[in-house]
């Protein structure tokens, strides 16, 4: 069997402040979390259920850190701005030196500066006052305003590098399928963007978001394992990449995904009560179908008994493929499955 290119999506560590990272897991092969294991700020706050996951979610393959794995701390740092920062800081504390060498000196006196009038005395000291007061502004508010700007640029940086630009370098550099992900309070528009990421996006939020604490990781594992599980996500992904070659906004597609959803499932539905009522005619059947293969000795009527059922089973498959919707039906199996 020809094995499909793994999808990968990448997330930032601080998004496992509000997931579970198992709604994701249900889509992708494998979550990308830069510096998953390093220390930082907001890890003491981090949900109980994922961080009590990630070394085993390593461990089985389903997070990865791009920056040890394939990116490299050094050029991590260059990628986020991290020399540009310190240069930056370096800047502000040379000027904070030459602030506070200024500052330790006081006001020079003025009668030593040639001024023979009181007005250009008092005109001068009011002067040389107000610019003290400005340097000691500038250096009790102003630098630790500046390192905090300078903080914050290159915080925003890292958070937009953390998602979209290893998802780009690990597309364009290592031929990963990467995709960047948002977490929910950053709305989608109207507006898509060339490409899939959008619509992955739209196509994650229908999934289900399995129960932290009463759904296992073992059971979601399972779920992803399943062959007839991954020939559905195949065909789903194929229609998301169907879908992004057209023109189509965000309400099309999510009404797209509803309307056939809701005709597989009615397909399927209206199968299955017919297949219900054909079981129990099978059932009261066979009994005398396999005492008569008995009695009279002939056997073809006994395995012909046995392998109704079967066929029957079959004839679902069949209808399962024939479906209108069939390309989203991994949506209805993961809502059967998670949903409640």
């Amino acid at each position: 069997m020809i094995q499909s290119l793994e999808y990968v999506g990448v997330i930032s560590p601080l998004d496992l402040l509000g997931t579970s990272l198992k709604r994701e897991a249900l889509f992708f092969d494998k979550i990308a979390i830069p510096n998953v294991l390093s220390e930082f700020i907001f890890r003491d706050s981090l949900l109980a259920c994922p961080i009590r996951s990630i070394e085993y979610l390593i461990d089985a393959g389903i997070i990865i850190d791009p920056v040890k794995e394939y990116i490299g701390e050094t050029t991590y740092l260059k990628k986020i701005g991290q020399n540009l920062y310190e240069k930056r800081l370096k800047e502000i504390e040379e000027r904070e030196n030459a602030l506070a060498k200024e500052l330790e000196f006081p006001i020079q006196s003025y009668t030593a500066q040639n001024l023979t009038s009181l007005f250009e005395i008092l005109a001068k000291a009011i002067k040389e006052t107000f610019e003290r007061i400005g340097k000691q502004l500038h250096y009790k508010l102003g630098i630790p305003f500046q390192r905090v700007g300078a903080s914050i640029v290159r915080f925003k940086n890292q958070l937009d590098y953390d998602r979209r630009g290893i998802a780009i370098d690990l597309k364009t550099g290592f031929s990963l399928n990467a995709f960047p992900l948002y977490s929910d309070n950053i709305a989608l528009n109207d507006d898509f963007g060339t490409g899939k990421d959008d619509i992955i996006r739209l196509v994650i939020e229908q999934l289900p978001e399995p129960e932290c604490e009463s759904v296992t990781w073992e059971r979601i594992i399972d779920f992803r394992n399943d062959p007839e599980t991954k020939k559905l996500l195949t065909y789903l992904r194929h229609w998301i990449t169907e879908v992004s070659k057209r023109e189509a906004n965000y309400n099309d597609i999510l009404e797209e995904i509803a309307y056939y959803c809701a005709k597989y499932e009615e397909h399927i539905r209206l199968y299955k009560m017919k297949l219900k009522h054909g079981v129990f005619e099978t059932l009261l059947m066979i009994p005398a179908e396999m005492i008569e293969g008995v009695i009279r000795l002939k056997p073809t009527k006994t395995v012909k008994a046995l392998f109704t059922v079967k066929r029957q089973n079959i004839e679902l498959l069949e209808q399962e493929k024939k479906a209108p919707g069939r390309d989203l039906a991994y949506l209805i199996r993961a809502r059967d499955e998670f949903d409640g």
